[in-house]
């Protein structure tokens, strides 16, 4: 569940929340982007964009989430 300004959004479509749906999703050895959307699938609802890094046992991601008409925030993800 994500809860921002006051809204929630699930993909189970909890009662009291807006249910989400992966639109589409990419990923290779550099980078992670997740899409989600309406049930109806008519517009984006939130983006999940990602770098990723690693240097010999340390992994890190960093990024971005917006969702729209809400806010933008940092994201970290120190291990994966």
């Amino acid at each position: 569940m994500a809860d921002a300004g006051g809204r929630n959004w699930t993909t189970d479509g909890q009662p009291g929340s807006t249910k989400v749906i992966v639109g589409q999703a990419f990923e290779d050895d550099q980078h992670m982007a997740i899409d989600l959307t309406d049930e109806g699938i008519s517009s984006i609802v939130a983006k999940l964009r990602l770098v990723k890094a690693s240097e010999q046992s340390n992994f890190a991601m960093g990024g971005t989430l917006s969702i729209d008409g809400v806010g933008a925030w940092a994201v970290t993800c120190p291990e994966f």
